[in-house]
């Protein structure tokens, strides 16, 4: 963490975010989602913080290890923890595997009034409710990122969208797919805020902010407090200007090395 914030709205955001993830492994095909003390998250997305484990503070190191052990090691995966629950097991832990350690900022958003973004009137944002606009959601997304459309695919998923407090949209501009969003509310009243991807021919024009302000605004009427994200450097100044602030808990993921696989030959579980 750079920074801090003395706002309480943050408290339990990261961990919303964590508990947003492991829905959609519940209801994904291709997904796995196990609880105990260590909770296996698998939904298949080729991103490394979307499968792999979330040990709870009580694990030990064997308990990492043996989870370890039941997932695909030929697959993208992390450890993955709440900064403020992170205990010294976990780090021994991933360090079995030479992970690479990255915290991450989570940021926050009390929903208390519409947000400010300048309203595109040739934008017609859809609610993904067919195939054919989960296919723009997938081609947009994954324009946005540089990848292919299987990155967006678990987003749109139709086991997902049909999960309570699921929404994804896409942006269109002149009939032309622009700009994806989605969200994830839970019984808690916190938003997650996903997929937020724009096609580059269509950056810096406003329609990033416009979308995040559309999936924002919807989460609040239907009743969420605390909107959260993370953001990469290039989005941050956005959802600054969206009323973004830096929570104090993060989520801290260990990236194992491609090169291992498994954990170190000869390194014991205890």
């Amino acid at each position: 963490m750079t920074e801090d914030t003395d706002d309480p709205i943050g408290a339990g955001a990261s961990a919303a975010l964590l508990r947003a993830v492991a829905g959609m492994a519940e209801v994904l095909p291709a997904g796995r989602h196990t609880t105990g003390v260590v909770e296996t998250i698998v939904t298949g997305a080729d991103l490394r913080t979307m499968n792999g484990l979330h040990p709870s503070p009580g694990a030990s190191i064997a308990d990492v290890l043996r989870a370890a052990d039941s997932l695909d090691h030929r697959e993208k995966w992390s450890i993955m923890s709440v900064e403020s629950a992170t205990t010294g097991a976990i780090r021994s832990a991933a360090a079995q595997f030479d992970a690479v350690t990255e915290t991450t900022t989570t940021y926050v958003r009390a929903l208390t009034a519409e947000a400010a973004a300048r309203r595109d009137a040739e934008l017609d944002v859809r609610a993904v409710t067919s195939r054919a606009v989960a296919t723009d959601f997938e081609e947009v997304l994954g324009e946005a990122f540089g990848a292919g459309r299987s990155l967006g695919a678990p987003f749109v998923d139709d086991a997902v969208l049909a999960s309570v407090g699921v929404k994804a949209v896409v942006a269109y501009r002149r009939g032309v797919p622009v700009a994806t969003g989605m969200s994830i509310r839970d019984d808690l009243g916190f938003l997650g805020v996903f997929a937020i991807g724009v096609h580059p021919a269509a950056r810096r024009q406003g329609i990033g902010a416009a979308v995040t302000a559309h999936v924002l605004d919807e989460g609040r009427r239907d009743g969420a407090h605390t909107a959260y994200l993370q953001s990469s450097a290039d989005g941050l100044s956005v959802y600054r200007r969206l009323g973004f602030v830096p929570a104090s808990d993060g989520i801290t993921y260990w990236f194992p090395s491609d090169d291992l696989g498994g954990r170190r030959d000869g390194d014991s579980p205890a």
